[in-house]
């Protein structure tokens, strides 16, 4: 089964927002707003369960956040109406390393507007 995302954000290891794609009409600041809180409770899960896995799911009434971390401390967020598998995050995530390597001017502090 296949989740439709709704909002989707990327964040890097500053804790600056990198890409953000959403169907609302929410400002950049809102947005900025929104993925730093996201990843900030992502940083106080991983502390209070005491646990070393890169990902995170928070269940809602109708909707799922799911929330990975690479190795490279990139933060990947999803709104989805279920849970976004890894597979499919492999999927994103390979995408965006693609948009980046082919960008040698790129760096870690840059928006990637055009990768999705």
């Amino acid at each position: 089964m296949k989740s439709e995302i709704k909002e989707f954000y990327i964040v890097n290891e500053s804790g600056n927002l990198i890409y953000s794609k959403t169907n609302k009409n929410l400002s950049k600041n809102d947005e900025c707003i929104l993925a730093s809180s996201l990843t900030s409770l992502y940083e106080i899960a991983k502390e209070v369960l005491n646990s070393n896995n890169n990902s995170l799911f928070i269940c809602m009434k109708e909707n799922e956040i799911s929330i990975y971390r690479t190795l490279t401390n990139l933060t990947f967020i999803f709104l989805a109406e279920g849970r976004v598998s890894e597979n499919y995050f492999g999927k994103i995530y390979k995408k965006f390393s693609m948009c980046v390597l082919s960008n040698p001017f790129y760096n870690t502090n840059m928006t990637c507007d055009d990768f999705y």
